[in-house]
């Protein structure tokens, strides 16, 4: 995520959402058994009040 100086003065906070995404060892190395991405997203707060 990059964010501007002038939003940097609203921003608050972000969490990443990654607690479903599967390991990566070899068992899950093809898009057979999790077709979904392999990213976790990721949600900023800004306040602008």
């Amino acid at each position: 995520m990059l964010v501007t100086r002038n939003l940097l003065a609203h921003y608050r906070g972000s969490e990443i959402h990654n607690e479903v995404l599967h390991d990566d060892s070899l068992a899950f190395a093809t898009d057979d058994k999790y077709p979904e991405s392999d990213y976790a997203p990721v949600v900023a707060t800004f306040d602008f009040d």
